[in-house]
């Protein structure tokens, strides 16, 4: 009873809140690097931020994936794993594959996502 009148005295936007924090996604092992990416968990502003660059004419689908890996994969501590200034290397230096398959799993995808891009 008194986890429902709990319940009940939350605001909307702590009830928002806690509902954002519970779908944190969850880290993920990337073998080929010995890495372990802790994706940040996407905000609206992150989100809107990331549309902004790659909705851009001189951004291609490889820049997109490039950008989300960029933006969202960080380490254990929350630091970004990669620079803005890998972009160009990730797009051209490094596996396509695996670069798509971070940026999926970062977004909150599976392997099964990747396979279909």
């Amino acid at each position: 009873m008194e986890r429902f009148r709990m319940a009940a005295e939350m605001s909307a936007i702590d009830r928002a809140k806690k509902h954002f924090a519970s779908t944190a996604p969850d880290p993920f092992e990337v073998p080929e690097l010995g890495l372990t990416v802790y994706p940040k968990h996407e905000t609206l502003a992150d989100r809107f931020k990331r549309r902004e660059l790659v909705q851009r004419k001189d951004y291609d689908k490889a820049s997109a994936y490039a950008y989300t890996v960029i933006l969202l994969a960080m380490d254990e501590h929350g630091k970004p794993l990669f620079k803005p200034g890998d972009r160009l290397a990730l797009i051209t230096e490094c596996d396509p594959d695996l670069v798509e398959d971070i940026a999926v799993k970062c977004m909150g995808g599976t392997e099964e996502d990747a396979e279909k891009n």
